[in-house]
Formats: structure tokens, C-alpha cells, sequence
């Protein structure tokens, strides 16, 4: 069974892509070119976000190895590989 909330989605999809299917070949252009400038956007900031991930696991991995924990722990816990913890 179909939820309300779910036809509810399902038709404002279908009735933007209606819109669009109507738009002048200028219009469509700028849409267009929104849409790729969001999704580039979009892309930056999820690769920024992985790449101070992996920036905090590197210094909690450099802090537990000066701790003297065992490189697999450190493995376990942060995700790193051990060549990347022992090469710290």
C-alpha cells in the first residue's frame, strides 16, 4: 500500500517535471545550469566532509599510537590501515 505522504511526493515530482518539460530552450538552459552548479556544490562539500573525517581519524590514530595502543586496535577504531598507522 501507498502512503498519502509518498503519492503526495510522487505527484509534486511529476507535476515539476511537467514544468520543466514546458520550459523556452533558455529556460531550460538556466535550469539546467542550476541544477549542475547544486550538484557540483553538493559534491564539494561531501568531499570536504570525507576529507576532515579522515583528517580526525589520522590525529586520533597519531594520539592512540603515542599512547602505546597496538596498531590493530587503532586499526579497528579508526578505520585507517596499519601500513597508514605505522607510517605515522
Amino acid at each position: 500500500m501507498i502512503t498519502k505522504a509518498l503519492q503526495e511526493r510522487e505527484f509534486t515530482k511529476l507535476f515539476e517535471q511537467a514544468e520543466i518539460a514546458r520550459f523556452s530552450l533558455e529556460e531550460r538552459r538556466v535550469y539546467e545550469d542550476s541544477v549542475k552548479a547544486y550538484r557540483d556544490i553538493n559534491n564539494a562539500i561531501n568531499t570536504a566532509k570525507k576529507e576532515a573525517k579522515v583528517e580526525a581519524n589520522v590525529e586520533a590514530a597519531s594520539k592512540m599510537k603515542s599512547d602505546g595502543m597496538p596498531t590493530e586496535l587503532i586499526s579497528k577504531y579508526t578505520g585507517l590501515s596499519i601500513e597508514e598507522i605505522e607510517a605515522l
